[in-house]
């Protein structure tokens, strides 16, 4: 009888010395091998499987001897496989594989301040949606759009931070960007002159709002350094009335620019030109004021009221 001691990466053999021989020459025959893996304590359950079922299928697939001892102090445990060399060579490489598959791993789909709005519109609703996708085929997934700095601008773009198990990275990306699909298939971005974006705001935004209420399921969105207005709706009949509605504002906010001299500001715009102001601005019905750095009078109104000037 031999006793044979695996605890180490050497085989130990205690026993007579002709059966310690003879014990030898099978084993070098066969050509036993151990070998470890070390892995995060959390992932014992991955390895072990439901009642220990991934352990059992790897011993009686690969004929090999699997044993998981942790070490709760250090965070880990170490996986040892015993067996022929080729076997173990094989389950080794599918405990390895099995591990780098649920390693959680970080991803991320930088989004516009638009898509970023309609992911976190309604409590995050687009984002729990896609999460729920995942956790019914038993994937956990963490969607979270990352921190902005205080001094960023809020129409900026932005990171959406996507984690999950390698094995479902790829499928969370998918999810997210068939969303954005579908959304940017409904935007309609309106070019218009940077003169007009503040009558598209409107004070406090008031006109943005009256237009959201008069166009139900549409959202408006000014990047103000592009001077563009974006328009969000599902369907196409609300985004045709609300690029109607942006036209339209365009359309009464036409501007022509004529030059003055200093010396007669005065008496067109101060006081004494108030009467002036008014005839012109009933007969034409357009309003009338003075650019920025005093050199030109500015008529602003449809573009019958300011051709009319």
């Amino acid at each position: 009888m031999v006793h044979i001691d695996l605890s180490t990466n050497v085989i130990r053999l205690r026993g007579r010395a002709e059966n310690l021989v003879a014990a030898k020459a099978d084993i070098l025959r066969h050509n036993c091998k151990r070998a470890t893996l070390t892995i995060s304590v959390k992932d014992i359950g991955l390895v072990v499987g439901k009642g220990g079922s991934n352990i059992q299928s790897l011993e009686k697939n690969h004929d090999v001897s699997v044993n998981v001892e942790s070490n709760e102090a250090k965070g880990e445990a170490v996986i040892e496989v015993i067996g022929l060399s080729s076997n173990v060579d094989e389950a080794h490489t599918i405990l390895k594989d099995l591990i780098y598959e649920n390693e959680d791993v970080e991803d991320y789909v930088i989004c516009s301040s638009s898509q970023r709005n309609m992911f976190l519109d309604n409590s995050a609703a687009v984002l729990k949606e896609i999460q729920a996708v995942m956790n019914e085929k038993g994937q956990g997934v963490l969607l979270t759009f990352e921190k902005r700095e205080d001094d960023v601008d809020f129409r900026s773009s932005s990171k959406l931070i996507l984690k999950a198990r390698r094995s479902a990275i790829d499928d969370v990306k998918r999810l997210v960007q068939e969303r954005l699909s579908v959304y940017d298939a409904g935007v309609i971005h309106v070019d218009v002159d940077a003169s007009i974006i503040p009558k598209i705001i409107g004070k406090k935004g008031e006109t943005i709002r009256k237009l959201e209420e008069e166009c139900p399921g549409a959202t408006f969105e000014v990047e103000k350094d592009r001077s563009v207005v974006i328009i969000h709706a599902a369907d196409a009949a609300t985004r045709s009335a609300a690029v109607a509605k942006i036209k339209e504002i365009v359309a009464n906010s036409q501007i022509m620019k004529i030059a003055i001299d200093r010396s007669i500001i005065g008496q067109l715009l101060g006081e004494p030109g108030k009467a002036t102001r008014s005839q012109i601005s009933d007969e034409i019905g357009a309003w009338m004021g003075l650019s920025d750095d005093d050199t030109q009078v500015v008529v602003q109104g449809n573009l019958e009221q300011v051709r009319n000037l």
